[in-house]
């Protein structure tokens, strides 16, 4: 998790202490929810795909209080894979350098989608914002997605992919494609 979150969120914090006590009172509720999970959470172990979803939606609800209408967001998953083994904190990720370098720098913000589907023996986690976007050039890998891109190899092998794709109209698209045959 990015300590800008943790700095930011905390930084709305104080703001609300001043102007939204039932505000206020729920952004600690979400963020110590995000804390007791993560930490709850074995080392080098998988975790449902509903329980990552869960710390996911608690994330976007403290980035939406403190983005406020700039942010908007969606989940689209087939119920059928909330069993699924997921990498823990690999979709809260993406979807926080989303917010990080896509909507936030954005003045009217924007919208994510996190769409997760299985097609054939595959299973498709792709997290796509209407952002500021990325470039077609070759560009460094952060910690972020080198990261993952690292732990989906160690996890699932080499039938693991993880790519970053420019969205037509401006956004970016961050997929990861896993072997189903981990489902079981």
């Amino acid at each position: 998790m990015n300590p800008h979150f943790l700095f930011n969120t905390l930084n709305s914090i104080i703001e609300l202490g001043y102007t939204n006590h039932k505000k206020l009172e729920m952004i600690v509720t979400k963020l110590s929810n995000i804390f007791r999970k993560t930490l709850a959470i074995p080392d080098n172990t998988l975790i449902s795909l509903e329980t990552e979803l869960g710390l996911v939606a608690d994330y976007l609800e403290i980035e939406s209080m403190r983005l406020g209408s700039r942010l908007q967001h969606s989940i689209e998953v087939d119920p059928e894979l909330l069993a699924f083994p997921v990498i823990p904190l690999t979709i809260e990720t993406l979807v926080e350098n989303a917010i990080i370098h896509g909507i936030a720098p954005k003045d009217n913000g924007g919208t994510i989608t996190i769409r997760i589907t299985k097609n054939d023996s595959i299973v498709s986690i792709a997290i796509c914002d209407d952002g500021i976007g990325i470039d077609d050039k070759p560009r460094k890998t952060g910690f972020g997605t080198g990261s993952i891109s690292t732990r989906l190899r160690y996890y699932y092998g080499e039938n693991a992919r993880f790519s970053l794709k420019v969205r037509a109209g401006g956004g970016t698209c961050a997929i990861m494609e896993v072997p189903y045959e981990y489902a079981t």
